[in-house]
């Protein structure tokens, strides 16, 4: 079975505070799914330049995809984040997700690895309007923490076996999950 997930070996996001502009519109091919319904796009900046993603979400959450990005089997999706000097300093996460389904949908579902300025990373799964924390907030020495004013930039990676689901920080294993024990 073929699910979605974000593709995301070329890119870069760059994470920024604030909004320099609503426009209403996503780049050709993504799409968006607001955690809250009072979110739209008017919130946000997101442009593809090129493979380079300039995201601006101020306080709007949401994940960011592309129907065209489906993957079976074994695979890994990474993506090198930049989170600004500028951007908010009170722990917003940022990361991947794979296996997507119904995204548009009150059923959706999907798997996340996220991680903030603290340096800790968090893995959970949604169903729907609810969510399953696999790994909570967990300290590791391999994600770049910048809690002061500087820029942050790390380089994630999920990538799924036969067996298990891994997650990679920066070139580094940082755990492993059975599939066994993913919904």
């Amino acid at each position: 079975m073929k699910k979605h997930v974000v593709t995301l070996t070329t890119f870069i996001f760059v994470i920024t505070a604030g909004i320099l502009h609503a426009q209403n519109k996503l780049p050709e091919g993504w799409e968006a799914r607001f955690d809250s319904p009072s979110n739209s796009l008017s919130d946000i900046h997101f442009a593809d330049n090129d493979g380079a993603i300039h995201l601006e979400s101020g306080p709007a959450h949401a994940i960011f995809y592309r129907d065209s990005d489906e993957l079976s089997g074994n695979y890994k999706v990474s993506a090198t984040f930049v989170m600004d000097k500028n951007a908010s300093a009170h722990g917003e996460a940022y990361g991947l997700f794979i296996g997507g389904k119904n995204l548009q949908k009150d059923s959706q579902q999907y798997l996340y690895f996220l991680t903030r300025r603290d340096g800790k990373y968090l893995i959970k799964t949604r169903d729907g309007g609810s969510t399953k924390t696999i790994v909570g907030w967990t300290k590791s020495n391999d994600i770049e923490a910048e809690e002061g004013s500087a820029s942050q930039t790390n380089s994630l990676g999920i990538s799924v076996g036969n067996d298990n689901v891994s997650f990679w920080a920066n070139g580094k294993k940082i755990t492993s999950i059975a599939k066994s024990k993913l919904p």
